[in-house]
């Protein structure tokens, strides 16, 4: 395996893997700031494959690809919204 130096500096990346029947080859990791990761990517050229998006469970994803073609999600975990006064 290559090595990647996606996240170096940051402290809050929390790593989840998933493991299936079949052989997935998926990464998940948690973060606080997604978007913010997705800018310190693109300044280092890295290839985002889906841009940060909400999704319907709550959290915001990206993915992207590392080079022998693995895939990394990012996830923030999105507070719910404040309940109606």
């Amino acid at each position: 395996m290559k090595s990647h130096d996606f996240a170096r500096g940051r402290n809050d990346p929390r790593l989840f893997l998933l493991r299936r029947q079949r052989p997935w080859r998926r990464v998940i990791m948690w973060t606080s700031d997604v978007d913010g990761l997705r800018a310190e990517f693109a300044a280092k050229g890295v290839h985002i494959d889906v841009e940060p998006t909400d999704q319907s469970w709550g959290a915001r994803e990206m993915h992207v690809r590392d080079a022998d073609r693995n895939l990394l999600v990012f996830t923030q975990v999105n507070p719910p919204p404040p309940a109606p006064s």
